[in-house]
């Protein structure tokens, strides 16, 4: 019934990544497990580095005991010294998200990270079997201090509103500690949205969950396949889905995500963006714009146009 597709290479990416990836696999098993969700889970390792164990090593110990099944699929370097910027640019996550995807068995399909836990009221949800097809879910992500990996390590019970330190929601982000706001729209951008022209869609962190029924996401040919830093790809995508006619449905605030705090990822705060925007230059790395996407999503709305960036091959299916 679902497939659940996850991306990710051993390179210690943020720090502390294999802790990380073992607790968001191990919550998405338990949970899954518990809720009985007809369900598969996907890995897609990307150019994976010689000199640390390969992912297959570091989480075969999770799925022994599993009524959840797994599959790892590996891309080896050689297909990633293909792409563009692949000398500075370690992994395409987009593209190996559609890999995932062009290999899903599931009818619908939640694609997400590894750094992401799922609460209880989601699985629960995802157990009951009542997606819709055209219909694109997504959940308000709550970010959480990394010092659950301790707790994880110690194996105490884990209580994520504890350790909650900043709310990603449809209107912006807000950083629980400090009071520190992130708009991304009005509080009335509903009823404005067709004076600016835009799909009105929730965008924030969407990279962390999209969900939607298999044929949608064929139909739609994944993510587009942009030789670049991952950065807007996953917004671009929802306005992609939106403008084809699927429906977006948030969904209830305790059907949320979970995400550990990890460094080297995007995060709202202005001076974490300028580092990021900053390191992506020094690289002399390309990235959509947040002003690019207006305009897309502006070009779509206008002529309320389906668009698709990939070929038939998509996914490496060739």
């Amino acid at each position: 019934y679902l497939s659940i597709v996850f991306t990710g290479r051993n390179d210690n990416h943020g720090g502390d990544f294999t802790t990380r990836m073992r607790l968001c696999l191990l919550e998405f098993v338990r949970l899954c497990n518990k809720y009985l969700v007809d369900s598969e889970i996907i890995l897609v390792e990307w150019n994976p580095p010689d000199e640390r164990p390969s992912l297959q090593d570091e989480i075969k110990d999770i799925f022994l005991d599993s009524a959840v099944p797994v599959r790892i699929i590996t891309v080896a370097e050689s297909i990633h010294m293909v792409y563009k910027y692949s000398d500075r640019l370690p992994m395409f996550q987009m593209i190996a998200k559609n890999v995932g995807i062009r290999r899903a068995y599931g009818e619908f399909i939640l694609v997400t990270n590894l750094d992401i836990i799922p609460s209880e009221a989601l699985i629960s949800f995802l157990g009951k079997k009542s997606l819709n097809s055209r219909v694109i879910y997504r959940s308000i992500r709550k970010d959480v201090n990394n010092i659950i990996l301790n707790n994880f390590q110690n194996n105490l019970s884990l209580l994520y509103e504890n350790f909650v330190i900043r709310i990603n929601d449809y209107y912006g982000s807000k950083n629980i500690s400090t009071g520190e706001y992130n708009a991304c729209y009005p509080k009335n951008i509903e009823s404005i949205s067709d004076k600016l022209g835009i799909f009105p869609v929730f965008s924030n962190a969407c990279g962390d969950f999209q969900l939607m029924d298999s044929q949608s996401w064929y139909h739609l040919r994944g993510y587009p396949e942009l030789e670049m830093f991952s950065l807007h790809i996953d917004s671009l995508f929802e306005y992609m889905a939106v403008a084809s006619g699927v429906k977006e449905q948030i969904l209830p605030d305790d059907m949320v995500v979970y995400h550990i705090e990890h460094g080297g990822g995007w995060c709202p705060e202005s001076k974490d963006r300028t580092s990021i925007i900053d390191g992506l230059l020094t690289k002399k790395l390309r990235t959509l714009n947040y002003l690019e996407c207006i305009v897309l999503n502006r070009w779509m709305k206008k002529y309320w146009k389906e668009f698709t960036f990939n070929s038939e091959l998509w996914g490496h299916n060739g």
